[in-house]
C-alpha cells in the first residue's frame, strides 16, 4: 500500500460493530402512522429542530439498514498516512457545499443490500472525478460487493478505497474503479464477472488526522475543502431513519453503544445553521429519504465524522470513449445467426419482438434497429423484429365474449381481444353488482357478431342512494256548483266546495277568497271570504254557500276562488288552488226582492 511521506497524523479508530444493513422495501406496516407520530412527538418534546416522515426506509428495522464492519486483522498501522493540517492551513468559509459547485453525482439507492460501505467509497471517487474535470461518471458499487477479496458482501464491509488504488479484485484485471455500465448494480451477492476495465484509479487515500475516532470539526472541514466530499461513519438510529427535513439534532450514539453503524459521505457544512452549525450528509437510501437523499446533521451528533477519510485523484484515465462499430446486416437471418453476427462485432442483442409476415419465414429477422451499416457504440444494443410467419386469417364473424361481472377495464380487454370494439357505456345503480362491474352487455355473450362491431355495456354505479322520505302534504282545490241568478242577474247564489284531494295529510285552518272577474284572469272585486277552521281529511271537502247582490247585472262575468291565499297549508300542488267558474248567465227564475249587501258565506 502506498503511503504519504509528508507530515502525518494517524486516526485511531475504535472497534466498530456489525455490517451495513440491508434495505428491503416492504409495504408499510399497519402501525406506521402511529410509529411516525410517536417519533414526531418525541422530537418536539426534546427540542428537535427537524421533521420525521414516512419513506421506504421506515419499512425496515434499523439493523437491516445500518452497520459498518472493520475488516478482520485491521489496525491503525495499516491505515494510509495523511498530509494535511500542517503549517499552512487554509482559511475556511463559514459555509461550504459541494452541491452548489457541481461537485456531487446523483443520489443512489443500495436497495436490499448492506453495501453502504461500497456507496460511501464510490461516492467520494465520483465527486473527485467530477471535480478534476472528468465529468459525471457512474461507478460500480456492485464490483466492490461481488469482486472484493476481503470477504465483504451485502452482509457488510469497510471503506474499500484500496480496490480503487492498488488492490486487484477477483477479476484479476488490476486495481481501479469499474463503470456501472460494465457491472450494473443489482443489490445482491452476485458472483464476480469480468474481467473488467478499470479506468479510474486513486493516487492515494487516508484517514483525517486525529487522536480520536471522530476528528475535529475543523479537520473534517479542511479535508472536504481540500479534497472534496469525504467518506465517514455515523450512528443511525430510529430518528435518523425517519428524518425528512430540518437540522438533525438528536444524539443517537447510545443506540450504537457509543460507536457507529453506517457509512455515508459529507459534502459540506454550515456554521450558521442551528445552534452550533451542521454537516451536509449524503446518504444511499434513495431520494425519497431526507432532503432528496441528504441530511443536515448538527456537529457532534451521533458520532458523525467517525473514521473520516478522504481520497486523492489526479485525473486518471478519462471515461473511455466507446469504440464505434458498424451494425451488421442481419435482416433475413435466423434469430440465432443474427445474435452471433451482432455479438461478434462487439454489440449486444436488445429487445426482441415478433410480428406476422406473409413474406418472411417464421423465425427470421424482419427488421433491425439501428439499421444495417449504421455506426453504433461498442456494447450498445441492436433491437430485432422476428417473423412469426403469416398471420392467421381474420374471421368475418366472432363470438361475443361474456364480460358480465368483469370490471370495465377487463371487459374492454376481452372485447377488443376478440376483434370487437367497446360501444356505448352507460351506468346504472345496482344493489347486487359492485360499482365498476358490468351488469349487462348487448349483444349478449356467445352471440355471433361481425368483426369490428360494437358491444354496448351497462356498468354498475353501485347501490342507488336511499330515497329520502317524502313529507306527506294535503292538496287543496275546489269546484263551483249550483250557481244561479235572480233579480235580473243582480243576485247570485250557489256553492263552492273546498276539497283536499291529497291522500296522506289533513288540511287545517286557512282562508278562501272569492272575486268577480270579467276575463277569467283579472280580479275586479272581492265578493267575500271565509276562514276554514275545520280540518279537512284526505279525500274530504267543505261546502261554502254563496249569496251575493249587486247594483247591476252580473251576466257575462265569472267567479274566481282562491284557496289558501296566505299559504298557511303546506300544499303539495298550488297550481290548482285558483278555481274559475263558468260564465254567469241569467237564470229563468221568479224575480225576488233583495238588498244590496256584502256576500254571506257559510260553511257546513
Amino acid at each position: 500500500m502506498k503511503k504519504f511521506t509528508s507530515i502525518i497524523i494517524v486516526a485511531i479508530l475504535l472497534a466498530i460493530p456489525s455490517f451495513c444493513g440491508a434495505m428491503d422495501f416492504q409495504a408499510p406496516q399497519p402501525d406506521m402512522a402511529a410509529k411516525i407520530q410517536a417519533l414526531s412527538d418525541e422530537v418536539k418534546a426534546n427540542g428537535g429542530t427537524y421533521e420525521v416522515a414516512y419513506s421506504p426506509a421506515m419499512d425496515k428495522e434499523i439493523e437491516q439498514l445500518t452497520g459498518l464492519k472493520v475488516p478482520p486483522g485491521w489496525n491503525k498501522s495499516d491505515a494510509p498516512s495523511v498530509p494535511m493540517l500542517g503549517a499552512s492551513v487554509q482559511t475556511l468559509p463559514a459555509s461550504f457545499d459541494w452541491r452548489s459547485l457541481n461537485g456531487v453525482t446523483p443520489i443512489k439507492n443500495q436497495l436490499s443490500c448492506g453495501s453502504c460501505w461500497a456507496f460511501s467509497t464510490v461516492g467520494a471517487l465520483e465527486s473527485a472525478i467530477l471535480l478534476q474535470g472528468g465529468g459525471t461518471v457512474d461507478l460500480s458499487e456492485q464490483y466492490l460487493v461481488s469482486c472484493n477479496t476481503s470477504g465483504w458482501s451485502c452482509s457488510g464491509g469497510w471503506f474499500a478505497h484500496d480496490y480503487h488504488m492498488d488492490l486487484s479484485g477477483q477479476d484479476n484485471n488490476g486495481p481501479g474503479a469499474v463503470l456501472a455500465s460494465s457491472d450494473p448494480y443489482k443489490g445482491t451477492n452476485e458472483a464476480c464477472g469480468g474481467p473488467y476495465n478499470h479506468p479510474y484509479k486513486l493516487t492515494n487515500w487516508g484517514y483525517v488526522g486525529s487522536d480520536y475516532a471522530v476528528p475535529s470539526t475543523d479537520a473534517i472541514k479542511q479535508a472536504i475543502y481540500t479534497y472534496g466530499p469525504v467518506s465517514i461513519a455515523v450512528c443511525a438510529g430510529p430518528h435518523f431513519q425517519g428524518y425528512s427535513g430540518g437540522i438533525f439534532n438528536t444524539d443517537e450514539s447510545s443506540y450504537c453503544s457509543g460507536s457507529i453503524n453506517h457509512a455515508v459521505v459529507l459534502v459540506g457544512w454550515n456554521d450558521n445553521g442551528g445552534t452550533n452549525g451542521y454537516w451536509i450528509l449524503r446518504n444511499s437510501w434513495g431520494t425519497s429519504w431526507g432532503l432528496s437523499g441528504y441530511m443536515n446533521i448538527a456537529y457532534g451528533m451521533s458520532q458523525v465524522g467517525y473514521g473520516a477519510n478522504f481520497i486523492e485523484y489526479a485525473g486518471g484515465t478519462p471515461n473511455p470513449t466507446p469504440t464505434s462499430v458498424s451494425v451488421p446486416n442481419v435482416v433475413g437471418d435466423t434469430q440465432a445467426a443474427a445474435s452471433t453476427a451482432i455479438t461478434g462485432v462487439g454489440l449486444v442483442v436488445g429487445t426482441l419482438t415478433t410480428q406476422s409476415s406473409a413474406t418472411a419465414a417464421s423465425g427470421t429477422v424482419i427488421s433491425e434497429n439501428p439499421a444495417a451499416g449504421a455506426s453504433a457504440a461498442s456494447g450498445s444494443a441492436v433491437n430485432l423484429v422476428i417473423s412469426s410467419g403469416p398471420a392467421p386469417p381474420v374471421p368475418t364473424t366472432v363470438s361475443v365474449p361474456n364480460v358480465v361481472g368483469d370490471t370495465q377495464a377487463a371487459a374492454a380487454t376481452a372485447i377488443t381481444g376478440d376483434r370487437l370494439v367497446v360501444g356505448t357505456v352507460t351506468t346504472q345503480s345496482s344493489a347486487a353488482v359492485a360499482s365498476g362491474l358490468v351488469i349487462s352487455q348487448n349483444p349478449a355473450a356467445s352471440a355471433s357478431a361481425a368483426s369490428g362491431s360494437a358491444v354496448n355495456l351497462v356498468v354498475s354505479s353501485g347501490a342507488a342512494p336511499p330515497v329520502p322520505p317524502v313529507d306527506p302534504q294535503p292538496d287543496l282545490t275546489g269546484i263551483f256548483s249550483n250557481l244561479q241568478t235572480s233579480n235580473a242577474g243582480k243576485v247570485i247564489t250557489g256553492n263552492f266546495e273546498v276539497e283536499n284531494i291529497g291522500n296522506a295529510a289533513t288540511a287545517n285552518s286557512f282562508r278562501v277568497l272569492i272575486y268577480l272577474s270579467k276575463d277569467r284572469v283579472s280580479k275586479t272585486a272581492l265578493l267575500g271570504s271565509a276562514t276554514i277552521t275545520t280540518s279537512i281529511q284526505p279525500g274530504g271537502y267543505i261546502n261554502l254557500v254563496i249569496h251575493e247582490s249587486s247594483r247591476k247585472s252580473l251576466r257575462g262575468e265569472y267567479l274566481i276562488a282562491v284557496v289558501d291565499p296566505d299559504d298557511l297549508v303546506p300544499d303539495s300542488n298550488r297550481s290548482n288552488n285558483v278555481v274559475v267558474s263558468n260564465v254567469i248567465q241569467i237564470s229563468k227564475a221568479k224575480k225576488q226582492k233583495t238588498s244590496n249587501r256584502f256576500p254571506a258565506f257559510s260553511a257546513f
